[in-house]
C-alpha cells in the first residue's frame, strides 16, 4: 500500500538496487503508469519471482526501451496471461537472447497479431522446440519475411496441425535448405493448395524419402515446373499410386534422366 501511495515521478527515481529489493506483494499494487515510470536500470533490477506476479496490465505498460533491456531469464518468468497483454511492437522490441529463452508456455498462448511483430534476427533465435509450441493460429500470422529466415533444424520443429494452416504464399516463402526439415509427417500433411507454392528450388532440396511422403493429391498440386525439377532419386522414391495422379502434362515435363 505505500509503495503504491508514491508518486509516478518518486517511483521513476528508484534505483536498480532499491528495486531488486521489492517483494512481490510489493510491486502487485503499483498502476501500470508506476511499472512505465521505472528507468531502464532500474528494470534490470527486477528479480524473476516479482515479474510473475505482474499484471497484464502492468506488462502492457511496459515501454519498448523497459523490455529491450529485459535479460532470457527475466522474460521467461512474465506469466502467460501478462505475455497476452504485449503488443506486436512490444514483442519486437525484445532482445534476440531473451527471445531464445521464451518458454513454450508463453508462444503457445501469443496471437497472430503479436508473433507479427517478431524481426527477422528474433526469429532466427527461436528453437526447434519453440517453434512448435506456437499456436497454428499464430502461426499463420507469420510474414512471408518472418518464415524466409527458419532453417531446417527450425521447421523440422513444426507441427502437423501448423504445417496445415500454412497459405501457399508461406509455404513459398521457406528456403531450399528449410524444406529439408520437414519429416514425412509433415510432407503428409501438405495439400495440393499448398504444394503448389513450392518452387523448383524447393522442390531440388527435397530428398526423395520426402517426396515419397507426399499426398496423391498434395504431389498432383505440384506445378509443371516444380514436377519437371524431380531427380532421378527423387521420382525413383514415387510410389504408384503417386504416379497414377500425376496428370498427362505433368508425366510429360518429367526429363529423360528423371
Amino acid at each position: 500500500g505505500a509503495l503504491r501511495g508514491l508518486g509516478v515521478v518518486a517511483v521513476g527515481a528508484l534505483g536498480s538496487d532499491q528495486v531488486a529489493a521489492l517483494k512481490p506483494e510489493q510491486v502487485v499494487g503499483l498502476s501500470a503508469v508506476q511499472v512505465g515510470s521505472l528507468t531502464s536500470g532500474a528494470v534490470r533490477g527486477i528479480a524473476t519471482d516479482v515479474l510473475g506476479t505482474l499484471g497484464s496490465q502492468q506488462v502492457a505498460g511496459l515501454s519498448a526501451v523497459q523490455l529491450g533491456v529485459l535479460s532470457g531469464t527475466q522474460v521467461g518468468a512474465i506469466g502467460t496471461a501478462a505475455v497476452v497483454s504485449l503488443n506486436d511492437k512490444q514483442l519486437g522490441a525484445l532482445a534476440v537472447e531473451a527471445v531464445g529463452q521464451l518458454r513454450g508456455e508463453q508462444l503457445g498462448v501469443m496471437k497472430s497479431t503479436q508473433v507479427v511483430g517478431f524481426t527477422t534476427a528474433q526469429v532466427r533465435a527461436l528453437g526447434s522446440e519453440q517453434i512448435g509450441a506456437i499456436g497454428a493460429a499464430a502461426i499463420r500470422g507469420f510474414a512471408a519475411s518472418q518464415l524466409r529466415v527458419l532453417g531446417s533444424d527450425q521447421v523440422s520443429g513444426f507441427a502437423t496441425d501448423q504445417v496445415r494452416v500454412l497459405s501457399v504464399e508461406q509455404v513459398g516463402s521457406l528456403t531450399s535448405g528449410a524444406v529439408a526439415g520437414l519429416n514425412a509427417g509433415l510432407m503428409g500433411a501438405l495439400t495440393s493448395v499448398q504444394a503448389a507454392g513450392f518452387g523448383t528450388q524447393q522442390v531440388r532440396g527435397l530428398s526423395g524419402d520426402q517426396i515419397g511422403a507426399l499426398g496423391v493429391g498434395a504431389l498432383r498440386g505440384l506445378g509443371v515446373v516444380a514436377v519437371g525439377a524431380l531427380g532421378s532419386d527423387q521420382v525413383a522414391a514415387l510410389k504408384p499410386e503417386q504416379v497414377v495422379g500425376l496428370s498427362a502434362v505433368q508425366v510429360g515435363s518429367l526429363t529423360s534422366g528423371a
